[in-house]
């Protein structure tokens, strides 16, 4: 098996440091390689009239590595790694994705953009991410922080899943860390039967076959509420999602309810692309 690759997009402020420590200390326990990508826009450091374009990018290219070198120093010496540093000019988004095709990277873990609170997972940034790159993607919190992935939660609609290819790093990750997976279902019925239960499909069975997964049923009006609730009481190290048209996926990253409830919540969220 190849080595995997993660890319992890910083702007240098506290909220992405918070992503660049948990790639860390995930690339350390599966042996994975990580690139440290910056990108910014020459409009951005325009400071007086009389500075050309190129001693700009000169000046930003300096700046630029010497933030590098303070990461290297803070957090990526913490375990033997293989780890490089990009930069380029041109929108976040755009670059993230060209950097993602250009390098096979497996994985995308990213902070909360500039220095705000989770305002930045809404944004146009993360979301484009999510849409179009053919990897997962995880979102840091601020005060996230890298344990180990003991315990992971798939929110999951039981609808059937079309290919089982996408799962395939989830899956590395469940065996590397001997996870507990839970497949949790919300329910907007008052009270589940265990009829209702026994005519579930149970499509990840036969996929996760030996591996330690059960499944959870939860009672509420609320689907984002109702996950975010659910893992508020468990010791839940990662929160998955799978992301198709007009489901869940929707449901939790448009809703305002959904917002106001995820705007204080402290938890790694991963996104999957169907």
């Amino acid at each position: 098996m190849r080595e995997r690759v993660i890319l992890v997009p910083t702007d240098f402020s506290e909220n992405s440091e918070a992503a660049v420590r948990f790639a860390v200390g995930l690339a350390c326990d599966i042996q994975a390689r990580i690139i440290v990508m910056h990108a910014y826009r020459l409009l951005q450091t325009l400071s007086t009239a009389n500075q050309s374009p190129f001693s700009i990018k000169d000046q930003w290219d300096k700046t630029t590595k010497e933030k590098f070198e303070k990461l290297k120093k803070e957090i990526l010496n913490d375990c033997e790694l293989d780890y490089t540093f990009e930069s380029d000019v041109g929108f976040a988004a755009d670059t993230i994705l060209s950097a993602v095709n250009a390098n096979e990277v497996d994985l995308v873990i990213m902070g909360t953009s500039g220095e705000g609170s989770w305002e930045g997972v809404f944004g146009s940034t993360t979301l484009k991410i999510i849409n179009k790159v053919n990897c997962p993607v995880i979102v840091i919190p601020p005060k996230a922080s890298y344990s180990g992935l003991d315990q992971i939660t798939f929110a999951y609609d039981f609808k059937e899943v079309k290919s089982f290819s996408k799962f395939s790093l989830l899956v590395e990750f469940i065996r590397r860390f001997n996870s507990h997976f839970e497949i949790l279902n919300i329910n907007n019925k008052a009270v589940i039967s265990d009829e209702d239960q026994d005519d579930q499909p149970y499509h990840f069975d036969k996929y996760l076959n030996e591996l330690n997964h059960t499944y959870s049923f939860i009672s509420n009006e609320s689907v984002p509420e109702g996950i975010l609730d659910h893992i508020s009481k468990k010791s839940t190290d990662l929160l998955v999602l799978l992301k198709r048209d007009h489901n869940l996926y929707q449901k939790v990253f448009t809703s305002s309810v959904t917002k106001k409830v995820v705007l204080n919540t402290e938890l790694p969220l991963m996104v999957l692309r169907e």
